[in-house]
C-alpha cells in the first residue's frame, strides 16, 4: 500500500481488505485517482512461513477492472509472461554485461552504461550524461565562442534553461539538441507519469513517462527515464543525467514491457573492471589538475616577472636562510657582485607560489 501511495502520489482508498485464517496471506482492494481517470485495483501479500515474502499490485482504470482483473491474476499466477530468450552481451571494456533478445543490438557500452537498439526503433540506454548552458550566462557566450570559431557540435552539451521537473527538464534538453542539428521539436501529447523521487543535497532524482511525437515520420512514441539534475552553477551551466531511459513506439508500449524488464534484470556489472576504471579515472583528472595548476603558476609567475621588468625590480635569493626579496634592480646586481656566494638574482622559473607572486 505504501508503495501504491508512492505511485499515484495520492493514499489509497482501501474499500475491502480479505486475510486468510492462517494470516499468511492478504488480499486489499482499492481506488485511486490517476490522470487519466478513476484506478481500482488490487494489493496482494503472501508471507507464509519457510518462504520469502511475496508481493503485487495489480491495477487498470475502474470502467475496464472488472474486465482486466481475472487475466490480470491468471497471468500473475503463471508466473507473468513466457520468458523471452536472451543472448548475453558483453560490454567493450568488460565493465558488464546484458541480454538481448533476437533483432536487439548493442550500439555502445563503456564504463557499466549502454546503449541499446531494438528492431522497430527500441530505444535503451544507462548513464547518458548532458551539460547544459543557461542562455545568456557566462558559459553560452563561451560555448557560442567556441562555435563561431569552427568548433563541431557537441551532441552531450545543450542550451536551456533549468528546470527541476523530470520530464520538463527532459524536454528541454532534447528539444534544444534537435534544433542544434535542425531537426524538428517534439511535441509532448500526453503525460503518464511525472514526479519527484527525492533530493540528494542540491541534486534533484525524478521519474518520467510520456508519449511524445518527434515529428520524424515514425509515430508517437513512449519515453520514459529516471533523471538527476543539479541546479546551475554561478557561471551558467547545470547537469542531466540519465540513470535508465526508453523510447519506444507508442503502438507497443505494453507488448514490450516484459521484454524491456527483462533486458534490465539481465544487466550484470564487472565491479574489479568498474573500480579500476574508477582508479584510473580518479589518476587522471589528478594529473590534470597538476598540469593545470602548473600552468596557472607559470602564467602568474610570467605576469609577476613582466610587472617587474617595467618597475625595474628583480627577486634576489639569500642562500643563507633561503629567503626571497624585492629589490631595484642596480641594487639587486650590486648585492651580487659583493657578495657571489650568498646572494644570487631569481630567475622566473624559480619564483615561489605565495613569495614571488
Amino acid at each position: 500500500l505504501r508503495r501504491t501511495h508512492r505511485y499515484f502520489a495520492a493514499r489509497p482508498d482501501v474499500t475491502r481488505l480479505l486475510v486468510t485464517p492462517d494470516g499468511a496471506t492478504a488480499l486489499a482492494f482499492f481506488a485511486e485517482n490517476s490522470a487519466q481517470g478513476p484506478v481500482w485495483g488490487i494489493v496482494l501479500a503472501s508471507a507464509a512461513p519457510g518462504r520469502p515474502p511475496r508481493g503485487a499490485l495489480l491495477f487498470d482504470l475502474a470502467p475496464r477492472f472488472p474486465a482486466t482483473m481475472r487475466p490480470l491474476l491468471a497471468r500473475l499466477g503463471a508466473g507473468g509472461p513466457a520468458a523471452v530468450p536472451l543472448t548475453r552481451q558483453v560490454f567493450a571494456d568488460d565493465s558488464g554485461s546484458i541480454g538481448l533478445p533476437p533483432g536487439w543490438v548493442l550500439r555502445h557500452s563503456t564504463h557499466g552504461k549502454f546503449v541499446l537498439g531494438g528492431p522497430h526503433g527500441e530505444r535503451v540506454l544507462s548513464g547518458m550524461a548532458y551539460l547544459v548552458v543557461v542562455p545568456g550566462s557566462y558559459m553560452d557566450m563561451i560555448s557560442r565562442g567556441m562555435l563561431a570559431t569552427g568548433h563541431p557540435v557537441n551532441p552531450n552539451v545543450a542550451e536551456a534553461g533549468y528546470d527541476p521537473d523530470p520530464l520538463r527538464a527532459a524536454l528541454a534538453v532534447q528539444t534544444a539538441l534537435r534544433l542544434e542539428f535542425h531537426l524538428p521539436v517534439p511535441q509532448l501529447q500526453r503525460v503518464v507519469a511525472d514526479r519527484l523521487l527525492g533530493r540528494d543535497g542540491v541534486a534533484s532524482t525524478g521519474y518520467f513517462e510520456a508519449v511524445v511525437n518527434f515529428q520524424d515520420g515514425a509515430g508517437p512514441r513512449r519515453i520514459a527515464g529516471v533523471v538527476t539534475s543539479t541546479p546551475p552553477v554561478p557561471q551558467g551551466q547545470w547537469s542531466l543525467t540519465y540513470f535508465l531511459s526508453v523510447n519506444v513506439p507508442e503502438a507497443e508500449a505494453t507488448s514490450i514491457r516484459p521484454t524491456v524488464l527483462a533486458i534490465l534484470r539481465s544487466l550484470r556489472l564487472n565491479r574489479q573492471v568498474l573500480d579500476a576504471e574508477r582508479r584510473a579515472q580518479n589518476r587522471w583528472v589528478a594529473s590534470f589538475e597538476h598540469i593545470m595548476q602548473r600552468r596557472e603558476d607559470a602564467q602568474s609567475a610570467a605576469h609577476a616577472g613582466w610587472d617587474r621588468t617595467i618597475r625595474s625590480v628583480s627577486v634576489i635569493a639569500d642562500n643563507a636562510n633561503g629567503k626571497h626579496y624585492e629589490a631595484p634592480s642596480d641594487l639587486a646586481g650590486a648585492l651580487v657582485q659583493a657578495f657571489p656566494n650568498r646572494v644570487r638574482i631569481v630567475p622566473l622559473s624559480q619564483y615561489l607560489n605565495g613569495v614571488d607572486y
